[in-house]
C-alpha cells in the first residue's frame, strides 16, 4: 500500500521531455518528406514546361514557314546581333513591305517586324519562348528548313527538331 503513495515528481518533467522530443521528431520528418516532395513536384514541372515550350516554338517557327512558303520570301540569314543563323521572312503584300525576323538572343526564341533592310532590334521584338538555344540551318537544293531548339529536360541539355519542307523554289 505504500508503493501507491511514493512521491513521483521527477517521473512526470521526464515524460513531457521525451513526448517533445518524439513530437519535434515526428515534426521534422513530416517537413523533410514535404518540402522533398515539394522540391520533386517543382522539378518535374520545370522540366514538363521547357519540354512544353520547346514544342510550342517550333510549332510558332514551323507556322510562320508554311504561312509565307513562297518564290524569294524566306531566307536563312545571319542575324547582325549575335552572329547565328536567323530566320528573315520578307512580308510583300498590298504595297506594304516589312521584314520578319525569327531568331534567338540571350535565352530567348523572338520575333521582330522591321522595315525592309533593318535590322532586328531586341527592344521591338516580343518572346515567343524562353530557352537555352535555337538554331536554323536550310538546304536550298531540297527546300528543307530545320529548326532545333535546344532545352534542359532532367538536368540534361536535350533537343527537339522539325524540318519543314518548303514547296516554293527553296531557301537562300
Amino acid at each position: 500500500m505504500k508503493k501507491l503513495f511514493v512521491n513521483n515528481k521527477g517521473n512526470s518533467l521526464i515524460e513531457l521531455i521525451m513526448v517533445m522530443m518524439l513530437l519535434v521528431l515526428f515534426g521534422v520528418t513530416i517537413y523533410t518528406l514535404i518540402y522533398s516532395g515539394s522540391k520533386t513536384q517543382q522539378k518535374i514541372h520545370d522540366d514538363k514546361t521547357a519540354q512544353v515550350d520547346a514544342r510550342i516554338g517550333l510549332n510558332y517557327v514551323d507556322v510562320k514557314l508554311r504561312q509565307n512558303d513562297a518564290e524569294d520570301k524566306i531566307e536563312i540569314t545571319t542575324n547582325p546581333m549575335t552572329g547565328e543563323n536567323a530566320i528573315l521572312i520578307k512580308e510583300r503584300t498590298f504595297g506594304e513591305e516589312y521584314d520578319t525576323w525569327i531568331y534567338f538572343y540571350n535565352g530567348e526564341l523572338l520575333e521582330c517586324l522591321c522595315l525592309p533592310d533593318e535590322e532586328p532590334m531586341y527592344d521591338y521584338s516580343w518572346v515567343i519562348i524562353e530557352t537555352d538555344d535555337f538554331r536554323v540551318s536550310a538546304n536550298p537544293d531540297t527546300g528543307i528548313v530545320t529548326n532545333t531548339i535546344i532545352y534542359q529536360y532532367d538536368g540534361k541539355q536535350k533537343e527537339m527538331s522539325t524540318m519543314v519542307y518548303l514547296k516554293s523554289s527553296g531557301v537562300e
